[in-house]
């Protein structure tokens, strides 16, 4: 008589038929992994570039944002003054004023690639909030002094070993406002009317007021556009002193007199390549010639008109 197999024997059997089956099943192959692996990489680069996108995209709208209320805030200063313009100085650090009165906003950026014995930001006027809270502006800005800085903006400067980021980013037409509120200012500028009153401004749709300015060039809180072959015989005379800042690719943001904010996308390459500032220099700016240059005549024809007509 043959034996037959108890139940739990059965059970046995088929478990070690179960498991040998599975070692004998194929895992992934090396190849297989790989591709998993590059698969998974390229996903995430593409999220990454996705969030990237997003975040500079953000920036730009905050900046932007940023313009409109310093430009309503310029607005409101004008207003309030009897349609006078607030000051605008441009001179150098041995000339300029010290009076947070006397001009929209004091104070003279250094460049961290600069070097002497102006290295490593020699200067307090990087990193000073005070200078923008008490500026002729920020009472129209309830002392807010991050609306000073664009959110992309890198620019860094070191104090005590520390590196800190700079406080402003923008920068004033220089043809809008008297030098200082003490110091008369010519009606012309080598041909070009010097706005000091509101209704000097014929077109403020098509006037800039602020402008995010190149990191490289930044100093004082005026902003030069060489007029130099504007409406003139001999044209693609054109040249940059200050350039526009490149923290949004090749978009930078202005504001404007009728109180609009709006970037503007460069079409020239030479418009962001902005020189290195390399050396013991006290805020002398050179000109850089940049003929035949497209986005230098759009910002000429957004900054003042020949006077007399």
């Amino acid at each position: 008589m043959l034996n037959r197999p108890d139940a739990s024997t059965i059970r046995d059997d088929r478990l070690a038929g179960r498991v040998r089956e599975t070692w004998r099943r194929p895992g992934f192959t090396l190849i297989e992994l790989l591709v998993v692996i590059a698969i998974i990489a390229i996903l995430a680069s593409l999220v990454l570039s996705a969030l990237a996108r997003a975040r500079a995209r953000a920036q730009s709208v905050a900046c932007l944002g940023n313009l409109r209320q310093m430009g309503i805030a310029w607005k409101s200063y004008v207003d309030d003054n009897r349609g006078y313009l607030p000051p605008n100085d441009g001179h150098p650090p041995d000339q300029a004023t010290r009076d947070v009165t006397e001009t929209w906003v004091v104070g003279f950026l250094l460049h961290s690639e600069r070097r002497g014995r102006k290295s490593d930001a020699g200067t307090e006027d990087n990193t000073n909030t005070f200078l923008l809270a008490n500026s002729l502006l920020g009472p129209h800005l309830d002392r807010n002094t991050r609306v000073w800085r664009c959110p992309a903006d890198k620019s860094t400067s070191k104090h005590g070993g520390q590196t800190f980021r700079r406080v402003r980013s923008i920068a004033m037409n220089q043809f809008l406002g008297p030098d200082s509120s003490r110091r008369e200012t010519p009606s012309t500028s080598e041909g070009f009317r010097n706005m000091t009153r509101e209704a000097d401004v014929l077109r403020p749709g098509h006037t800039f007021v602020l402008i995010e300015e190149h990191e490289r060039t930044i100093n004082n809180g005026c902003f030069t556009v060489v007029m130099d072959g504007f409406d003139a015989v001999a044209p693609g005379l054109e040249k940059w002193h200050n350039f526009p800042a490149a923290n949004h690719g090749r978009t930078s943001n202005l504001s404007f007199a009728d109180g609009h904010a709006e970037g503007r996308t460069w079409r020239d390459r030479r418009t962001l390549a902005a020189p290195d500032r390399i050396g013991d220099l006290d805020g002398g700016q050179p000109v850089v010639h940049s003929p035949n240059n497209p986005d230098v005549r759009w910002l000429q024809e957004r900054t003042t008109y020949r006077w007399p007509p």
